[in-house]
C-alpha cells in the first residue's frame, strides 16, 4: 500500500525524533555521523525531508560503527532499539538500523522475517575503499550481486526481466542464502577497509559502491531539517553528484515517490508476527 499524505507527515515526524535520539546516542559514545543519500539530499535542496521521502539515512566511519553497535545498550534509552546482523540474521542489507519500539512500518515481503518491523533510521559504515579502479569495479560487482540476491530471496522478489541479473547474482555469491550473503558481505566490508584505511576514498556497500574522497567526510556542521538539525558533510558537492548527478533538479513526476512499499503501519502499536512470535 501507499501511505497517505497524512500518515507520511506522521511518518517523518516520528522519524525527525529519532534522528535526535540518534544524534544524542553519538554525542554519548563520542561518534561522528553524517546525513547520506536521500536525506542528505534532502537537506541540501528542501532544507527537510524530500517531500515524498519516507526515512532517514546516516552514516559513520567504520571504527565509529563498530562503536555504535558493540556499545549501544550501554547508552540506549527506553523505548528505542537497534537492529544488526548478529542479532537479526534475517537483516538482508549490510546496515543498522535504529527502530523505535512500539511502532511498525512493514515492507512488502518482510512480514515473513524475524526482524523488529518498527519505524527505523538506517546507520551506513562509511569504509575505506581501494584507489586502484579495477580493485574498485571488482568490488563493486561483488556489492550489488550479493545486495542483489539477498533481497531476492530474503523478500523473493523476482521482478519481471531480472533473469540474466539473478543468474549472475546467484552465481557470483555461490548460491548462497540470503542471511550468508549478507554475513558474506560484511566480511568483505572489514577485510577491505582494514586493507585500504590509507586509501584517499571511501565508499558505501549498498547496491553497489562508488569512490567518494575520504576529505569530504573530516569536517561537519549542523544544517537545518525542517523542525530539527542534522548533521552534514562541509563538503558534500562530490557525494551528491556522484549519488544524484544534477541533484538540484527535481526529478519527473513519476518518480517523486518514496521506495519503500508497506504492507503495515503504525505509531504507536508494534507488529505482532506469529510466524517469528516465540
Amino acid at each position: 500500500m501507499e501511505l497517505s499524505e497524512a500518515d507520511l507527515k506522521h511518518l517523518q515526524a516520528a522519524e525527525r525524533s529519532l534522528l535526535n535520539y540518534f544524534d544524542e546516542i553519538c554525542k554519548k559514545l563520542s561518534i561522528v555521523y553524517f546525513a547520506c543519500g536521500g536525506t542528505l539530499l534532502g537537506a541540501i535542496r528542501h532544507k527537510g525531508f524530500i517531500p515524498w521521502d519516507d526515512d532517514i539515512d546516516v552514516m559513520v566511519g567504520y571504527d565509529d560503527y563498530q562503536k555504535l553497535i558493540t556499545m549501544y545498550e550501554t547508552v540506549k534509552t527506553p523505548g528505542y532499539s537497534i537492529e544488526i546482523h548478529g542479532k537479526f540474521p534475517d537483516l538482508a542489507l549490510p546496515m543498522a538500523k535504529i527502530v523505535i519500539d512500539n511502532s511498525a512500518f512493514v515492507e512488502k515481503g518482510t512480514a515473513k522475517l524475524n526482524l523488529l518491523h518498527g519505524i527505523w533510521l538506517d546507520v551506513f559504515p562509511l569504509v575505506a575503499f581501494p584507489e586502484n579502479r579495477l580493485k574498485q569495479e571488482k568490488l563493486n560487482i561483488l556489492c550489488k550481486a550479493y545486495c542483489h540476491q539477498a533481497m531476492r530471496l530474503s523478500r523473493d522478489q523476482r521482478k519481471k526481466g531480472d533473469f540474466l541479473k539473478d543468474v549472475v547474482s546467484s552465481f557470483l555469491t555461490s548460491f548462497r542464502s540470503y542471511r550468508n550473503c549478507a554475513a558474506k558481505l560484511l566480511s568483505i566490508i572489514d577485510e577491505t577497509n582494514r586493507k585500504y584505511k590509507k586509501s584517499k576514498y571511501v565508499t558505501l556497500f549498498f547496491y553497489g559502491c562508488s569512490p567518494y574522497e575520504a576529505v569530504s567526510f573530516k569536517k561537519g556542521h549542523y544544517s537545518k531539517f525542517d523542525d530539527t538539525l542534522i548533521f552534514i558533510p562541509d563538503d558534500y558537492e562530490d557525494y551528491l553528484q556522484k549519488s544524484f548527478g544534477d541533484y538540484m533538479t527535481l526529478p519527473p513526476l513519476s518518480e517523486q515517490k518514496g521506495h519503500h512499499s508497506v504492507e503495515y503501519f503504525s505509531l504507536t502499536q508494534k507488529f505482532e508476527n506469529p510466524l517469528t512470535k516465540k
